[in-house]
């Protein structure tokens, strides 16, 4: 459960970032007001749709780690734009394929959470915890903007090497992990 908790923690420090960053980057497109609202809107689409596939596809092949290991490393990918540019158009596009990567690693985390606690009262207590520890991320978010730090890439590099543990020892270790 530490170890999902974790992934949670990590998991909502970039999307933290997504919703903080987004309004200033769609500012320097010159955007205000409503229409910058309206802006912000397909980065929350394409990370709905790919939420629903990879959920969908994440039940069907019972596998719950290499999905996580496939949205964190696009997000990174978007990250790694957004951070090398300096170009607006550039920087949004970059806030979408994060977005579209990062979304979809939080209901595999709780199905995950989910599928590995016995019991409905365990399970319901799991999910709180991984859910309300999670949720420090974004206080880690929130504060690294305050203080100027930029921790964003470090919680990826985080959750990309936390399932790799996970997957390689499988069922030998943990025979309910899918």
């Amino acid at each position: 459960m530490a170890h999902l908790s974790c992934h949670m923690s990590s998991v909502l420090v970039p999307i933290y970032a997504i919703a903080l960053f987004t309004p200033t980057i769609i500012k320097n497109l010159g955007y205000t007001a409503a229409a910058a609202q309206l802006m912000s809107i397909p980065l929350y689409v394409c990370g709905c749709i790919s939420t629903i596939i990879i959920s969908i596809l994440s039940d069907k092949m019972n596998s719950r780690g290499p999905f996580i290991l496939l949205g964190v490393t696009v997000s990174m990918i978007g990250y790694i734009i957004a951070y090398v540019t300096s170009k607006p158009g550039l920087g949004y596009g970059a806030a979408i394929i994060a977005a579209t990567g990062v979304f979809p690693c939080i209901p595999v985390m709780l199905a995950w959470a989910g599928g590995n606690a016995g019991g409905d009262m365990k399970r319901g207590v799991v999910l709180a915890m991984v859910i309300g520890i999670g949720n420090l991320g974004g206080y880690v978010s929130r504060s690294s903007e305050l203080n100027g730090c930029d921790v964003g890439m470090q919680y990826l590099l985080l959750i990309h090497i936390l399932p790799t543990t996970a997957i390689p020892s499988g069922s030998w270790h943990h025979p309910r992990l899918p």
